[in-house]
């Protein structure tokens, strides 16, 4: 039996969230906690565990029969590094998209007198 706790930390744009797997003996559970707009600090999420566990609000078990390898750190590191190369970048809010859209067309004006 294998017992853990896992924290991944997630950039869903404009946030950082935090994903919590927990799995006790074949009992899993996940929740979700947004840590901001700001990249987070280890030192903020350290404590923010420490201050927060008890209010963190997992979902109901589920049994699970599913056994978890250990992956080796640096095929960790490759497919993470592979999925950030999948990610697409951030292009702003709607009202950020217009604005660079309306600098470009003036640009465009300027550029034809």
């Amino acid at each position: 039996m294998s017992n853990y706790t896992k924290l991944t930390i997630i950039f869903d744009p404009p946030f950082y969230r935090g994903i919590f797997e927990s799995n006790y003996g074949k009992n899993y559970t996940v929740a979700m906690i947004n840590l901001g707009t700001s990249d987070p600090k280890i030192q903020d999420i350290y404590s923010f565990i420490l201050k927060h566990w008890d209010e963190i609000k997992f979902s109901k078990e589920v049994i699970s029969d599913r056994k978890f390898k250990k992956i080796n750190v640096k095929k960790m590191q490759k497919k993470a590094r592979q999925e950030k190369k999948k990610t697409h970048k951030f292009n702003g809010t709607k009202a950020q998209v217009l604005l660079s859209q309306q600098y470009k067309n003036n640009k465009k004006e300027k550029k034809l007198w």
